[in-house]
């Protein structure tokens, strides 16, 4: 019986530690001693370098432009970044990153010169060296390194900064769903006052310059009070001439948008020809996550609706959506009143509301994990068709979140809200969206989470049902072209992130995706979506999801944005029934620590088509997350790495493994499981690499001899990341690290079995630790929540035993404790 609570662990501050001095080496040659390749090589980096200086020395916007520099796929990981000569970390200004291996400087013609430079005086012959085993290795001085590591150096092509036909934009800014308004992303926000000596200062000065050049009497261009590097321009019919305004300045009439292809065309041409300029993009179109629903009267499906019980603890969840009708009043708490009421069309929001109060009683507890009712916070901002009626810019409707998630965090508690506004875009492989941005910003202002949808895909775009056997999945994606990314803002990395699988009803494989689920990452890192749950299976009468709709009529329904809030529901009952108050980051640690990939989607074979689909799996009931049986164990550390002198310092946990799984020869069995949720800094102006900070964590076992140097005991790392296998005990590629959502991504899970046994000690240790991008510095601290849990699969008794174990070693512990709950009736 899952009776004993989880341990959080007290004096965590103990366990933070210095780490130990990195030990340094030679530098090996990346072309390992082919020198004819790299002299190749050579000349070809010299030929880039030369364009560069003649283009910025042409250049009539001044003696400052800005590299784009490619990396080779071997100097992804940050030891082997050109950052020895080419680009030192003191000396060198990054300004971003794009796609993953893609940097970009700002540079002068002085520093292109110094770059030519570097690149003469890289030598044209390795250096060879015997190592420790006595083998041959060729060394390369940091010239050669770092020239090595660039594949290609070059100044942004204005064609290259946006990816539309002017025609079809001028058609996507006529909808209404839109903002109309194209978004200007720059290098760098221009500084207001620039000093003469500033290299800058022509470049800022000749931008201004331009923006009140482009056609006086058709544009409009907004700064973004949130982030200055960041415009929006609207091409309007001749009226008042372009201005460059604060975005505080906007709430006015807005003439009609200009639809002459031409004019759009020579705008954005001028535009993106200045180097100040990175990128232009056409706005997000706002949607509800589509839906598909039916009615269910005069089936056999009983429902009564749960009642409020006055003694009963509820969980709170606000609903960012198109309004809940009062058919749910019961449980609606609270209610913007931004937009007119009388406007709303509040069917997709009821369906959402629906499953938060009535998903055990309309389905059953397979799909509703968690006891009915809830309290709702009404939070209406989404009217079809009117999103220029409603808001004045993208900005005001980023704002305004902001601000209806304070009010409900702040009066009413409010910690967990389910949005189902998404956009008609997929994210962008190396582009962290605004709206993604923005909403991971509110959400660290106001200690809240976001619950997103991964997206559906529309009806003609639906994949087949999905096949009962293996290998016909895999031929079937094999063969598949589209693919079927998530939409925006699903890449929000503190956002959860929700796909849909089929319920047990029908045809369709219970537990496999459903075929208009969407598919991750999006980004080129990362593990998008975080978690799914049931979302109702398509092509059918009945999908197997059930909810009720405006006037409390239940129907059945499907869709991504009708999985997300079961899986709302289960966060906001894990933060309801913990008497605590823990940072939001510890809820998502216990949710993808207890979730887990149906059946269906277990195989070796489709680990990557299940990571792409479910993430980590369906989380299952808070009431098996917050206890265990006396078999098992778990953990809790809420903590953060420091830093001390700027030197990030890491935590070292040692304790002993339970006594029941360790034999007479110190050999240890059983399974652990452990998650890793950080809350590093992130900059979305380095695109892939928008997370500036990893931390990492290992389960270590102490090994029964000593081989140091330092007569210190060494430590084996046991566990294993839990959708990625090292081969033959090969270290994977850095990339192979990242697209597996592994490395530079705050959430990582990873597991093993010990089998019979492993080492011949039962000294262990938890260890977390960081690294930083190159030219990052370490924060204060970074803040991170870790879950470990220990089970014996021969259902032993190890709870008791492994507390005493850590009490006596100096360990505070104490019992998350949960709050006792009346149950309402949920079927009558």
């Amino acid at each position: 019986m899952a009776n004993n609570p989880v341990q959080i662990v007290l004096n965590h501050e103990d366990f933070i530690t210095a780490p130990e001095k990195a030990r340094g080496g030679p530098t090996a040659d990346p072309f390992k001693g082919r020198d004819e390749d790299f002299v190749s090589h050579k000349k070809e980096i010299r030929k880039q370098v030369a364009v560069m200086a003649q283009a910025l020395g042409a250049s009539e916007f001044g003696e400052v432009g800005y590299a784009r520099v490619v990396l080779q796929e071997s100097a992804l990981a940050k030891s082997n970044r050109p950052v020895r000569a080419m680009f030192p970390v003191r000396g060198s200004i990054p300004v971003g990153a794009g796609n993953l291996g893609e940097l970009f400087y700002r540079v002068t013609r002085k520093d292109i010169d110094r770059l030519a430079e570097t690149v003469e005086s890289a030598e044209e012959t390795a250096r060879w060296t015997k190592d420790a085993k006595g083998n041959n290795v060729a060394l390369a001085s940091p010239a050669r390194a770092d020239v090595a590591a660039i594949a290609e150096l070059s100044l942004p092509d204005p064609q290259d900064k946006r990816d539309f036909d002017v025609r079809d934009g001028v058609e996507w800014l006529d909808d209404p769903n839109t903002d109309g308004r194209y978004q200007v992303e720059l290098f760098e926000k221009i500084t207001e006052k620039v000093s003469r000596t500033d290299p800058r200062a022509k470049l800022f000065s000749t931008f201004r310059s331009l923006v009140r050049d482009i056609d006086r009497s058709a544009a409009h261009i907004d700064a973004d009070r949130q982030d200055q590097a960041l415009l929006s321009l609207q091409i309007h019919q001749p009226t008042e001439g372009a201005q460059l305004a604060s975005a505080i300045e906007r709430r006015r009439a807005r003439p009609p948008t200009d639809r002459v292809v031409v004019h759009h065309r020579d705008v954005l041409n001028r535009l993106a020809g200045h180097p100040l300029v990175r990128k232009i993009s056409l706005p997000l179109r706002l949607q509800l996550a589509d839906k598909t629903s039916s009615s269910v009267e005069n089936t056999d499906l009983r429902y009564r609706p749960t009642k409020r019980n006055a003694t009963a603890r509820y969980s709170k969840v606000g609903v960012i959506d198109s309004g809940v009708d009062d058919s749910l009043a019961a449980w609606i708490e609270a209610r913007s009143e931004y937009l007119d009421l009388e406007r709303l069309n509040r069917e997709h929001g009821t369906q959402v509301a629906g499953l938060l109060v009535e998903a055990r009683n309309l389905n059953g507890n397979g799909i509703g994990r968690e006891t009915d009712g809830c309290l709702i916070y009404d939070v209406p901002l989404f009217i079809e068709g009117k999103f220029r009626d409603s808001f004045a810019s993208f900005e005001d409707f980023l704002n305004q979140i902001d601000l209806e998630v304070g009010e409900m965090a702040e009066n009413h508690g409010v910690r967990v809200f389910n949005m189902s506004i998404t956009a008609d875009s997929p994210v962008d492989g190396g582009h962290y969206g605004r709206l993604a941005s923005r909403l991971d910003e509110i959400q660290t202002k106001h200690d809240v989470i976001f619950v997103i949808s991964a997206g559906n895909l529309k009806q003609t775009g639906r994949r087949s049902p999905w096949p009962a056997k293996n290998g016909d999945v895999l031929r079937y994606f094999a063969a598949r072209t589209e693919t079927d990314p998530i939409f925006q803002p699903a890449e929000s990395v503190l956002s959860i992130c929700v796909g849909a699988v089929n319920p047990d009803s029908g045809s369709h494989v219970f537990g496999a995706p459903t075929t208009y689920t969407c598919r991750g990452p999006g980004l080129r890192v990362g593990c998008k979506p975080d978690v799914a749950h049931f979302g109702g299976a398509l092509p059918a009468a009945k999908t197997g999801l059930a909810t009720v709709t405006v006037g409390g009529v239940p129907i059945y329904s499907a869709g991504t944005s009708l999985a997300a809030p079961l899986v709302a529901k289960t966060l906001a009952t894990i933060d309801a029934k913990i008497e605590d108050t823990f940072p939001t980051h510890t809820l998502h640690a216990l949710l993808v620590h207890h979730s887990e990939l149906p059946d269906c989607l277990i195989s070796p074979r489709l680990r990557e088509l299940a990571r792409q689909f479910c993430g980590f799996g369906l989380p299952c009931g808070t009431d098996d997350m917050l206890t265990t049986d006396d078999s098992a164990i778990t953990l809790v550390f809420n903590s953060a790495l420091p830093a001390v002198s700027g030197r990030a310092q890491i935590m070292r946990f040692d304790f002993n493994w339970p006594a029941q799984l360790v034999d007479d020869s110190g050999r240890c069995t059983g399974i652990a499981k452990m998650t890793l949720v950080s809350r590093p800094p992130l900059d979305p102006a380095y695109g892939a690499e928008f997370v500036r900070v990893n931390l990492d964590a290992k389960l270590q076992q102490r090994q029964a001899r000593i081989t140091r140097k330092d007569g210190e005991y060494s430590y084996k790392n046991e566990i294993e990341y839990v959708s990625f296998r090292r081969a033959g005990g090969q270290v994977g590629f850095e990339r192979e690290l990242i697209k597996h959502g592994l490395k530079w991504w705050p959430v990582k899970k990873y597991e093993v079995d010990l089998g019979t046994g492993v080492g011949a000690s039962s000294r262990w240790r938890i260890e977390v630790d960081s690294v930083t991008r190159s030219g990052q510095d370490f924060p204060e601290n970074v803040p991170f929540s870790l879950v470990l849990t220990i089970r014996d699969p021969e259902r032993r008794p190890i709870f008791q035993g492994m507390r005493r174990s850590l009490e006596g070693g100096n360990v505070a512990l104490r019992d998350i404790r949960v709050s006792s709950r009346a149950r309402p009736r949920s079927r009558g």
